[in-house]
């Protein structure tokens, strides 16, 4: 998919969710090319099962930047995200710019947005970030493997989900606080 442009955002008055520019989800042998993305949440995500993914020349607007995940999300259905390459990407006014994310290793119901989840398993595996330029970024690199950690109560990460291989390379960034990563 070459010369994409997304306007994943709303007008609405009230907190939006889920606002994703593109999600690859059980997919396998992609390009996205020479894409510009304006939204709210995720800007282009690797969802679970995602592989051979190569997203090149991108500028994002908002959001929470180039994202795996998450996995995890649900029981007995395990996801793996591997060789995934984010690179040339730019990102202005956003949440995260390289974000990995996994769901707590207990099921927790519900999270605060609506997403059900937490306790499945996963993978995720050679992934690289690379020729990012971020510009007023709250937090430019994160992993975390407690996203809703705040529904979920305290967070198993030991057992069922495991991070190998991440590259980040030729990585800039202004951060709109004082830390600029948290691994």
């Amino acid at each position: 998919m070459k010369d994409v442009y997304v306007n994943g955002t709303s007008n609405s008055r009230w907190n939006t969710v889920n606002t994703d520019g593109s999600d690859t989800w059980n997919s396998r042998d992609i390009l996205m090319e020479n894409w510009t993305v304006v939204t709210g949440d995720d800007c282009i995500a690797a969802k679970g099962n995602t592989t051979n993914l190569h997203v090149k020349n991108v500028t994002c607007y908002g959001g929470a930047g180039m994202t795996i995940g998450s996995v995890g999300q649900y029981p007995n259905s395990p996801d793996y995200d591997e060789n995934i390459v984010f690179e040339q990407v730019r990102t202005i006014d956003t949440f995260n710019g390289a974000y990995i994310k996994t769901w707590q290793g207990e099921t927790a119901g519900v999270s605060s947005n609506g997403d059900a989840g937490g306790g499945g398993s996963g993978l995720i595996r050679n992934i690289t970030f690379k020729d990012f330029d971020m510009i007023n970024c709250s937090l430019p690199l994160q992993i975390t493997q407690c996203i809703y950690t705040e529904d979920a109560g305290a967070c198993e990460t030991s057992k069922s989900r495991y991070i190998e291989d991440i590259h980040f390379e030729n990585i800039t960034a202004t951060s709109r606080y004082n830390i600029a990563a948290s691994l």
